[in-house]
């Protein structure tokens, strides 16, 4: 079958190369099948999984105020009853769903229950149909709640002698979700307190959730503890009742604003107090700020730098109490009262910061009464002047030793508190530099400021010459760039001294005779120590020559 034994070598290892390829092969559709065995049971999970979670969503907690008042117990049971008498018991996970609106039932949690909560749209008003509680929800003390609001708007309004949220003390109502919550006491009644307005639980709301909180009495619309890592809340009020507008008689509510007064444009909360409330609170930023609070305008900005103002002793001087401070990691909570709507001034002061003013004449200082919101009259440079040193005038700033452009005050700013104080920018002139090199490489000029020193420039080259320094106009020393500063537009002159033609040799000899053979000889070529030198050198050549051929032949 084989010629010879290279034959056979030759077909075995053609066969050993084809098994090992099909192996490769086998290995290969192994770990394939393998995969997509896992691929296939991992996605038969994650189905199961899903409909799970769809199932879940569908039936666990889900609840309907529609149905009866709901009572959430510890260890996720809860229990739902008409008004009837009808019940219905059972036991979740302690997440729970509760949709729909009603006028008639409300949500009450029991002392150690830890319900989640989830609402969007869940819409409780002045419930009759419980006897022991008339708010939208009762949070019972050792209760701790979490709301999730979702984007619909969901709201809780108490009936009469009841909070909008009964928070019991040693309650806890954490806010969280993206949606907003508004809350409306019953007459008598805060927003959120214990019952007989009485100080609260503790409050948190969220970072992307939003409170809004009203009440008909002057004690506020929260009475509560805020915590630490809630969201900032903003609270105020009116010295009266609200009112319908003069041009709006059947407004139920009056609109106000409060606003960030460092940065209004981004942070704006709109306040809809119903007619006859007194107090408003609302939830702002976990940042804080500075905020203020008016009645806005026909184009919904503050009208003729009127705020709302505690008017009454001690504040009754203008210009008043009315920034809520929520500035600060310790303040969460501010609260104003006695508010109503005054016309807000405050005095800023202009400084010429080591210049003086030309009108009149030497001053130093100016003021200027400005309107909370409005512009300053800000002078400009032709009204200034500085001297001594050559100073520019650049600008108005809000420190006196900063030229950054973040303190720069521009004209669009607008003045929002009391006391500020603006500061003259002042800069040294620059001046031109110029190089005149008189022949030599070009040097480009520079821009200098005014009694600076300049850094020295390369030495510039002129064939033929060295260069001897710089020389300003009208000078006879040298510029001494460690010492000597500018003053204004000038030019520095190159100095330059011719390169000696014939220079000293340090080996020529003294006697001139001997310097005058010495020439001779050059000049009639004897060429005689030269000759020598070269057979000197054949000599030794043919020297090596003989050694090398004396080596070869051996």
């Amino acid at each position: 079958m084989y010629r010879n034994r290279l034959d056979y070598n030759i077909v075995r290892h053609k066969e050993s190369e084809n098994i090992m390829e099909w192996n490769k092969i086998l290995k290969h559709f192994k770990i394939a099948s393998i995969a997509g065995a896992v691929i296939l049971a991992v996605f038969s999970i994650n189905q199961q999984e899903v409909k799970a979670v769809d199932l879940l969503a569908d039936f666990t907690g889900a609840l309907d105020i529609k149905n009866g008042n709901i009572t959430l117990s510890k260890d996720g049971k809860y229990t739902q009853k008409d008004k009837n008498g009808t019940s219905s018991t059972g036991t979740f996970d302690g997440t729970y769903t509760i949709s729909q609106s009603s006028d008639e039932y409300n949500i009450t949690v029991e002392d150690g229950a830890f319900p989640v909560i989830n609402v969007n749209g869940l819409s409780i008003t002045e419930p009759t149909e419980n006897e022991s509680s008339g708010s939208g929800i009762h949070i019972k003390s050792g209760a701790v709640v979490t709301l999730v609001l979702g984007a619909q708007k969901t709201s809780f309004t108490g009936r009469d002698n009841y909070p909008g949220i009964t928070l019991e003390t040693g309650a806890t109502l954490n806010i969280i979700g993206n949606g907003t919550l508004t809350v409306i006491s019953g007459s008598g009644e805060c927003g959120i307190s214990d019952t007989g307005r009485r100080k609260g639980g503790q409050l948190s709301v969220g970072e992307e959730a939003a409170l809004r909180t009203y009440s008909s009495q002057k004690e506020g619309a929260i009475c509560a503890d805020v915590t630490a890592s809630s969201k900032k809340i903003v609270q105020g009020t009116l010295l009266d009742a609200a009112k319908a507008p003069a041009d709006n008689p059947d407004a139920t509510f009056v609109t106000i604003k409060v606003e960030n007064r460092d940065n209004p444009t981004q942070e704006t909360y709109p306040i809809n107090l119903p007619l006859g409330f007194r107090s408003f609170a609302a939830s702002t930023t976990t940042e804080g700020g500075s905020y203020v609070s008016y009645y806005p305008g026909d184009d919904g900005r503050i009208d003729r730098n009127k705020l709302l103002a505690d008017t009454q002793p001690p504040n009754e001087a203008p210009p008043y109490m009315h920034t809520y401070n929520l500035t600060g990691s310790a303040n969460v909570f501010a609260a104003l009262w006695n508010l109503e709507e005054k016309e807000i001034k405050y005095e800023i002061k202009l400084n010429a910061n080591g210049g003086t003013f030309k009108n009149p004449e030497g001053d130093k200082l100016k003021t200027q009464t400005v309107g909370y919101g409005d512009k300053i009259t800000l002078p400009q440079e032709n009204e200034l002047q500085r001297e001594g040193i050559n100073y520019k005038f650049i600008g108005w700033y809000r420190l006196p030793d900063s030229m950054q452009a973040g303190d720069e005050w521009k004209d669009t700013d607008r003045v929002v508190q009391n006391g500020l104080e603006l500061y003259a920018g002042w800069i040294p002139k620059k001046y031109t530099l110029s190089f005149e090199t008189n022949g030599g490489s070009a040097l480009a000029p520079v821009e200098v400021t005014y009694g600076s020193l300049i850094t020295e420039p390369a030495a510039p080259e002129k064939e033929g010459f060295i260069f001897k320094g710089w020389v300003a106009d009208g000078e006879s020393a040298n510029w001494d760039f460690a010492t000597d500063t500018v003053k204004g537009d000038m030019v520095l002159t190159a100095r330059w001294e011719p390169v000696n033609s014939a220079p000293a040799n340090p080996e020529a000899p003294t006697n001139p005779s001997e310097r005058k053979n010495e020439l001779k000889k050059i000049s009639t070529g004897d060429k005689t120590p030269l000759t020598s030198q070269i057979a000197k050198l054949f000599v030794s050549m043919a020297v090596i020559m003989e050694i090398l051929w004396k080596k070869y032949k051996r």
